[in-house]
Formats: structure tokens, C-alpha cells, sequence
């Protein structure tokens, strides 16, 4: 008769080892996303004069990059003639309902304010901001141990 399998219980990390594994994490994370920009922009600037629609190779010791050909981007150049054509085939109020108005650059730029509570509602929906500042308590600590969520 084999033996049942033993059941491994993890203990759940405490509140403060998550909160101390994701100030690591997220200030490695920051480094890493820096210098993962600032590689792949010098990259990319070694193929500036690449024909757009070939793919690409460069090569290192460990690794090849492989680069798409650039994508298709399709923009309006006229804004004018697209909503006439889309007034005239929608009407109005549905074209209106497509469109996208920006709040900096149209509403606050050319509304006053006291006039925006009849259209526009501001909640408090968004995300928010997580950032782990290292506490000065803490300097002879030994690293946070990694957390399994």
C-alpha cells in the first residue's frame, strides 16, 4: 500500500514580508525598466535607416535580437472630411458619441470651469499609487525574503 501524499502547507507571508518584498521588487523593477528602455533605444537606433517593412538581426555573444519590420499605423489626416462623411452616413448625436474629447486641451482650454458641472463628473475610480519608501529604522535589517503570492 503506497502512502498518501503529504500535504505541504506554506505558511501565508505575513503583512509586513509582502509589504517589504514588493518595496524590493518594485526598485528592482525600476532599474531594470530604465535600463530595458535605454537598451532597446540604442538598439532600435542602429536600424533607423532599415527599410520599414524587413525584419531585422543583430547578434551578440549570447544573444540575437530579432526586430519586426516596423508596424502599419493608420491616422486621419484630415479630421474635417472623416466626421462629414460620418455626420452624413450616423447623423450627428451617434457621431458625437464616437468621438473622443480631450479634458486638458478642449474642455479646460476653452470652458470655464463653472460650466463643466453640466456635462462632465469627476469620481475617484482610478488606480492607486503604490510607493515604497525605505524606512530609516530599518538600516541593519537583513533583506525581505522572497514572498509566494
Amino acid at each position: 500500500m503506497k502512502n498518501p501524499a503529504k500535504a505541504i502547507h506554506l505558511e501565508e507571508p505575513t503583512r509586513a514580508q509582502i509589504i517589504d518584498r514588493f518595496g524590493a521588487v518594485y526598485w528592482q523593477i525600476e532599474a531594470l525598466q530604465t535600463e530595458y528602455a535605454n537598451l532597446k533605444q540604442k538598439i532600435n537606433s542602429w536600424f533607423v535607416n532599415h527599410p520599414a517593412d524587413q525584419p531585422a538581426i543583430a547578434d551578440g555573444y549570447r544573444f540575437s535580437i530579432h526586430l519586426s519590420a516596423q508596424e502599419s499605423r493608420r491616422s486621419i489626416f484630415d479630421k474635417y472630411i472623416a466626421f462629414s462623411k460620418l455626420r452624413k452616413l450616423l447623423g450627428l448625436k451617434e457621431t458625437v458619441e464616437l468621438l473622443t474629447i480631450p479634458l486638458g486641451a478642449a474642455v479646460d482650454k476653452f470652458i470655464p470651469e463653472p460650466q463643466h458641472a453640466e456635462f462632465l463628473k469627476r469620481d475617484r475610480t482610478g488606480p492607486r499609487t503604490l510607493t515604497p519608501v525605505p524606512r530609516q529604522d530599518t538600516v541593519d535589517l537583513p533583506a525581505p525574503p522572497k514572498v509566494l503570492a
